[in-house]
């Protein structure tokens, strides 16, 4: 794809709800980094992707659509909360998946379920798949997207590959391949279908988007809930010059606080006051700064010194 530098590069991502579930226990329980993914670091792991694959200025990728479809049983689909016996979110608590969504921006589309579907691949199963394609062929056109980021394993999305190729949209496809028994001895398999990883047009891997993530280069939203531990590249990097890396997760506009995320997971406290300028910060902003790595007696988190905020325009 060729894209002027003066037209902002735009992209979707769109969910697989019940495979990007599964895809989470991974991380979290089995995978080297042994931590659930953040939806907006994922975001921003595409973000970043997708500047670098495509040579674009970053602050020109712009999100523009944000899909999540999900089957939940029949009493339960489009309603607040589902039934987290069946769908059993990371969080063990539904409502608080939904919250989640929901603050990210990300707009759920909901499917009926039957009992039967818990055993395998069914037809409500295939119905959601199909609510899929529709939402992203229908949202994707329509928005007029330069990217589709489809977030699915399977070979019957190919089709819908094939169409948005047909409206100028690329689509690209994050892969896995992953065979591994459970502590139950359980078997659990993480693919993603040879064929549609030839239709799409780009396919980058999760550990290379992850790897890229935990660089000290990068400097948007950590791409896990909690600090990750082990995984390739962590810790391999020393900050320069002694600063320090992270984005803003949290600010308090009103008690003038907030916690920034450093590029390795660990979580820092800072005041309005340790901002170079006296400036407010904003949540996703990233930021340079310096501090004791260590909490102080009675306290939960080491705290920022001195902070430099700035707004990604590369």
């Amino acid at each position: 794809m060729t894209t002027s530098p003066q037209r902002p590069l735009r992209f979707g991502i769109y969910y697989d709800g019940g495979w990007f579930t599964q895809l989470w226990r991974h991380m979290a329980g089995h995978s080297p980094w042994k931590a659930g993914l953040n939806f907006g670091g994922v975001h921003d792991l595409m973000r970043w992707h997708l500047h670098r694959q495509y040579n674009h200025p970053l602050a020109s990728v712009v999100l523009a659509e944000t899909h999540y479809v999900l089957g939940r049983l029949p009493e339960k689909a489009d309603a607040q909360t589902d039934d987290s016996g069946w769908v059993g979110t990371p969080w063990g608590s539904s409502p608080m998946w939904d919250r989640i969504l929901k603050e990210e921006g990300i707009v759920r589309h909901d499917t009926a379920m039957t009992a039967t579907s818990k055993a395998g691949k069914s037809h409500a199963q295939i119905g959601t798949d199909v609510k899929l394609a529709l939402v992203t062929h229908i949202t994707a056109t329509s928005a007029k997207l330069d990217i589709v980021v489809l977030i699915a394993p399977y070979a019957h999305f190919v089709p819908l590959v094939w169409h948005l190729h047909q409206a100028g949209i690329q689509v690209v496809v994050p892969s896995i391949y992953e065979r591994y028994s459970t502590d139950t001895g359980h078997r659990v398999e993480l693919i993603t279908e040879p064929a549609l990883i030839q239709a799409a047009d780009h396919t980058p891997t999760w550990t290379d988007l992850i790897t890229a993530g935990l660089q000290n280069d990068y400097r948007l939203t950590y791409p896990f809930v909690a600090k990750a531990g082990g995984g390739p590249n962590i810790g391999t990097a020393r900050p320069e010059l002694g600063f320090r890396y992270g984005t803003v997760n949290r600010w308090d506009s009103g008690s003038h606080f907030g916690f920034i995320t450093e590029n390795d997971g660990t979580r820092w406290f800072v005041k309005v006051g340790e901002v170079k300028g006296g400036f407010p910060l904003r949540k996703g902003q990233p930021v340079q700064f310096r501090g004791e790595p260590y909490p102080a007696p009675g306290r939960d988190y080491p705290r920022v010194r001195i902070c430099w905020a700035y707004d990604v325009d590369a």
